[in-house]
C-alpha cells in the first residue's frame, strides 16, 4: 500500500468521486492506494463470495459484495475500507442497497492475502473490521494453505485442508470446504461419468 498525494482530508463523498476507478481506500480521511491481488487472490475471493452470496439469496437474509466495494467504517475523518469480499444481513441494509459506499460495517467480511502483503498490515485490517463492528473476518492464507476465523475478543480459529468453514451464528447452516477456497487458482479436471 502507498499513499496518494491528497493533502487535505477527504470525505467519503469526495472519497468515492475522485477515486471511483481506482484501487484505494480512504483511513482516517487520507488515500491509500491497494495493488491488485493477481489471478489467484481473484478466484480465492470469488469462490468465497459465490459460496456467501447463494447463501443469502437461498435464505433471504442477506447479500454479498464484491472486492471493488467500499464500506463506510467511520465519520470525521471519514474511513472507507474495501474487504477481498464481504456479506451483510438485509435487517442492516434496509430494502435497498444505495449507490456509493455501503454505510454500515459487514456482518463478515473477507480477506484474501497477496504475495506483497505483510501479516502485520492484514492482522492491523483485521483489526478495523472488528473494532467496526464486523462479527466475523475470513482471512485466506494462500502460502500456508490455511484459513482463519477472527472474532473480536477471542483467539482465532484456523483451518486447513479437509476442514470446513462454518459461521453458525452469524450465517447459520453455511459451510464452505476449506480445499474449494485453498485451490480456487487451479483447474480441477472434470469427473469422471
Amino acid at each position: 500500500m502507498s499513499i496518494a498525494t491528497e493533502t487535505e482530508l477527504l470525505t467519503a463523498e469526495e472519497f468515492l468521486e475522485r477515486y471511483a476507478d481506482e484501487r484505494a481506500e480512504l483511513i482516517e480521511g487520507r488515500v491509500i492506494t491497494m495493488a491488485y491481488g493477481g489471478g489467484g487472490h481473484g478466484r480465492r475471493s470469488a469462490k468465497l463470495l459465490a459460496a456467501l452470496d447463494a447463501w443469502g439469496e437461498g435464505t433471504g437474509l442477506g447479500t454479498a459484495f464484491p472486492p471493488e466495494t467500499g464500506f463506510l467504517l467511520a465519520r470525521d475523518p471519514d474511513t472507507v475500507r474495501v474487504p477481498d469480499g464481504a456479506y451483510v444481513n438485509w435487517d442492516r441494509l434496509g430494502d435497498e442497497v444505495a449507490e456509493g459506499v455501503v454505510p454500515v460495517a459487514p456482518d463478515l467480511a473477507v480477506e484474501v492475502v497477496s504475495p506483497t502483503d505483510r501479516r502485520g498490515d492484514v492482522l492491523a485490517k483485521v483489526g478495523v473490521w472488528l473494532n467496526a463492528g464486523t462479527d466475523v473476518v475470513i482471512v485466506v492464507w494462500p502460502r500456508s494453505d490455511r484459513v482463519s476465523l477472527y472474532r473480536q475478543g477471542v483467539d482465532p480459529v484456523n483451518l486447513g485442508p479437509g476442514e470446513i468453514i462454518t459461521v453458525e451464528d452469524v450465517l447459520p447452516g453455511f459451510s464452505l470446504p476449506v480445499d474449494i477456497v485453498l485451490g480456487a487458482h487451479r483447474r480441477h479436471p472434470p469427473k469422471n461419468r
